[in-house]
């Protein structure tokens, strides 16, 4: 009896120094979302480390994996991507992350593989695609305080806490059934 492959979802990884050592790299994401793909879907998760090589294996990455998700981070996509100002002092870029995460789009993009974005996710298919980006949601008048919810205990920062549309047709819809969803916002 032969068992059905399950589908493999890359999960594209942060790279960071420990202790503010960039010289010896860890490269890794947080658990929540290797816990969405074990317990949400029936795939497997498969982390994707980054790299400086432009092409990092896209290429050979995308015929091995089902679909691709592009996590949340707590660095910032770099603003050369979109051409951007520079960033405010202090402010936290990965550029290995940068160079892996275009080069998947873009290669997932021709391959037809689904791609999921989160946060820095969304803002890098987004950017991948001819987007910009504003630097600090908080400096733009009208708009949510995402961060507002970071000084909250980790199980409520991560509660819906408003809604969303999604476009007709869409994916997302198709899966879901709704035209609005309640979502959580957190940066």
């Amino acid at each position: 009896m032969s068992q059905q492959r399950k589908p493999v979802i890359g999960i594209i990884c942060d790279a960071f120094g420990r202790d503010g050592n960039a010289d010896r790299l860890f490269h890794g994401v947080a658990e929540e979302y290797i816990r969405a793909i074990e317990q949400g879907t029936r795939c497997t998760p498969l982390l994707v480390p980054v790299s400086t090589n432009e092409q990092c294996d896209a290429d050979t990455l995308c015929q091995i994996l089902d679909g691709l998700l592009l996590t949340g981070s707590r660095t910032n996509v770099h603003p050369e991507r979109y051409g951007g100002p520079d960033s405010k002092p202090g402010t936290l870029h990965d550029l290995k992350r940068d160079t892996s995460s275009f080069a998947l789009i873009e290669t997932t993009l021709k391959s037809k593989l689904p791609v999921f974005g989160i946060c820095r996710g969304f803002q890098e298919i987004n950017v991948a695609l001819g987007g910009t980006l504003h630097q600090e949601l908080t400096d733009i008048e009208g708009k949510l305080d995402h961060a507002k919810y970071m000084a909250l205990p980790q199980n409520e920062q991560y509660q819906m806490s408003h809604e969303v549309t999604l476009t007709e047709g869409s994916l997302l819809n198709k899966l879901t059934g709704q035209k609005r969803i309640e979502i959580n916002s957190l940066h």
